[in-house]
């Protein structure tokens, strides 16, 4: 926190607050106070090879790799972070969150990664909401890491309903067909990261990662979080 006193006194009238459990930050914080920082479910998956998360892509599509930062618990911090970005409109937390994956990868084999590629928002909901989540996300990891950013490679052609409560198979039928190449991968020295808020059953990230296969480019997935496996 800056030592401003213009600064010093907006934070006295807007003080600034914890994504996770809303106290006060402190000089030094920036978004998540150190105990939710301390509190927060690592997976560590981006370390581990054939991890859960591979595994459940295993025999649908050839990924390179795949990993969460975070197990996605009902109560837990990262469930309230993730929502704080998703329905308050939190997209500081949402930058935070995404460099705090990137400086995770920086020590793995994801940091080869010729580009980093946000799952698209149909603009129709994106000016609804004002933002996609995923491309900021992915706008921390390419701040950490220094991959290139890139949130125009892929687009969403089609307004498919929400997925929630829809079965792994309804999933699917529901985004198979979304999503388009907005460039040529060509370019990239490397394969493609693709970012995501959360994994779930897989299916979206999965249709993403078909239209870069079919441009000839090699794929790994990344996300926020993920349920506990």
């Amino acid at each position: 926190m800056s030592s401003n006193p213009f600064s010093l006194l907006a934070n006295l009238f807007y003080p600034r607050l914890c994504g996770g459990c809303r106290r006060n930050l402190y000089t030094g914080e920036n978004y998540i106070c150190t105990h939710c920082l301390m509190e927060l479910p690592f997976t560590r998956y981006h370390r581990m090879a054939d991890n859960p998360l591979e595994r459940m892509f295993r025999g649908r599509i050839p990924v390179e790799g795949v990993t969460s930062l975070l197990f996605f618990n009902r109560g837990g911090i990262a469930r309230k972070l993730l929502h704080r970005v998703k329905y308050y409109g939190d997209t500081h937390t949402a930058l935070a969150m995404g460099r705090l994956l990137g400086e995770t990868l920086l020590d793995s084999h994801f940091a080869g990664c010729g580009a980093v590629v946000p799952v698209p928002l149909h603009p129709a909901r994106q000016r609804v909401r004002g933002f996609n989540q995923s491309s900021l996300i992915a706008q921390g990891v390419h701040e950490e890491t220094g991959i290139p950013f890139h949130d125009d490679w892929l687009q969403r052609v089609e307004a498919t309903e929400t997925q929630t409560r829809k079965t792994r198979e309804a999933r699917w039928e529901n985004v198979a067909t979304a999503f388009a190449a907005g460039a040529s991968f060509a370019e990239c020295s490397g394969p493609i990261l693709l970012i995501d808020d959360v994994l779930t059953t897989g299916a979206t990230l999965e249709a993403c990662a078909r239209v870069v296969l079919a441009a000839g480019t090699g794929v790994m997935l990344a996300t926020l979080a993920c349920s506990n496996r």
